[in-house]
């Protein structure tokens, strides 16, 4: 993925001059003061490079702006950003970031205004100085399929939704991992999506078919509750093991590598003392799962309360999202937590837009757009203002959404759009 394009960039860039690498899930930094304290620096950041003594290029290569869990270390790495390219100097700045947070990070995308450098860019940012990562492409599958009997079968007899999700690395690595603990192939071959994928790893790496489940959700519960709490990634283990009952739960999911005990870099040696997840998708799935799967009037509550904790959850929204599509056919569930949140105030509006969002990729039938529908039509219904600003969402959603041969706008396999909307004019 993003991660090990990057690592190898930075390799390749340290035979043509100076690199400097932060990857920012491990870091802790509230301001550019906490982040220099960090890594150790008496100086600025910005200070130690502008009298770094080289005439060659340098490179500042940032991985993972989406791993920030609190606006205040988003905003460090920003701030960074843009006091380096002020300078106008020898160092280039190469960050790496999700296509969702980049959409809503106006800042950033003006930081790096201007036109794409290469081929290799998504039309959604065209005045956007940006290079896509692909997926992976035929041919790289095949490489894959030359190298595993088991990956080879997997890809050979894949729907269209699972060879979509196969041809991103870390997908592919889950279901390598699942293959390598004894999963039948032909097990694996129904799953559609990416949170039915993450519900299968789960299924096979934490519950498990012993008497541990519990014992082991206990901790995952447990150290992801700090972990938000906190805005990091990273805690002490003894946060988690100081109750002796943990300590082989604990062992089992770091022997399954959802939690690792953390290494400041490849190079150095992991310290037992501090833990993190394996991969911040891992974390963002556990969030969905562990925590916002309580009763919906806590989960809202607790939204409201802590209003900086949707930087930290946001992507673990998403995936909340998709499930509760998916737990019945009207979709009431969806539809009571896309109401509720936008009728929550102190809410912010990036928290409240992505039940939209997720709508406009999942629906597909107007009968998911019922219950939407009825509360629309229901002028004196408590949900009928959250369902006006639902549906004007969602529209500018499926508006603005990239295309996809998949699901095009109108035509032949579209989505009920058309439809949507002579249900709504009539109302």
């Amino acid at each position: 993925g993003k991660s090990g394009g990057l690592f190898d960039l930075a390799h390749e860039l340290r035979t043509k001059g100076d690199v400097l690498v932060f990857a920012v899930g491990q870091f802790d930094a509230g301001s550019l003061g906490s982040l220099r304290n960090e890594i150790g620096c008496a100086h600025e950041i910005v200070e130690v490079l502008k009298n770094w003594p080289s005439t060659k290029p340098g490179f500042v290569v940032i991985d993972a702006l989406d791993a920030a869990r609190t606006e205040a270390g988003a905003k460090a790495f920003r701030e960074l950003i843009g006091a380096i390219l002020a300078e106008s100097g020898r160092w280039r700045v190469i960050p790496s970031i999700r296509k969702f947070d980049l959409r809503y990070s106006d800042s950033l995308q003006n930081l790096f205004r201007g036109s794409p450098p290469s081929s290799y860019q998504d039309a959604e940012f065209k005045t956007v100085r940006h290079i896509e990562v692909p997926v992976l492409s035929d041919q790289e599958l095949r490489q894959v399929e030359n190298q595993s009997s088991e990956l080879g079968a997997i890809i050979s007899t894949a729907s269209v939704e699972l060879l979509k999700l196969l041809r991103i690395p870390f997908n592919l690595r889950l279901i390598a991992e699942l293959i390598g603990t004894g999963v039948n192939v032909s097990s694996l071959t129904p799953i559609r999506t990416q949170v039915e994928l993450l519900e299968r790893y789960w299924r096979e790496r934490v519950i498990g078919s012993d008497t541990q489940a519990d014992a082991r959700e206990a901790v995952l519960r447990r150290a992801t509750t700090e972990m938000v709490h906190g805005r990091t990634l990273r805690i002490d283990r003894a946060k988690v093991a100081d109750d002796p009952s943990a300590s082989a739960p604990l062992r089992q999911v770091l022997s399954a590598q959802l939690l690792v005990e953390w290494q400041p870099s490849p190079e150095a040696a992991p310290d037992r003392y501090i833990i993190t997840y394996g991969h911040h998708i891992l974390f963002d799935y556990a969030v969905a799962r562990l925590l916002l799967r309580g009763p919906l009037d806590q989960v809202v509550a607790w939204l409201a309360k802590e209003p900086d904790l949707l930087l930290a959850v946001r992507p673990s929204l998403h995936y909340h999202y998709q499930y509760l599509w998916g737990l019945n056919s009207n979709r009431n569930r969806f539809w009571d937590c896309v109401f509720a949140l936008f009728k929550t105030g102190s809410i912010a509006s990036t928290g409240k837009i992505i039940g939209p969002i997720v709508a406009s990729q999942l629906i597909t039938r107007l009968e998911d757009c019922e219950i939407l529908l009825s509360e629309l039509r229901n002028e004196s219904s408590s949900n009928h203002v959250a369902a006006m600003d639902a549906f004007r969402h969602l529209m500018g959603a499926v508006h603005s959404s990239p295309s996809d041969s998949a699901r095009p706008l109108a035509g032949t396999g579209a989505p009920p759009w058309s439809e949507l909307l002579e249900k709504v004019s009539e109302i």
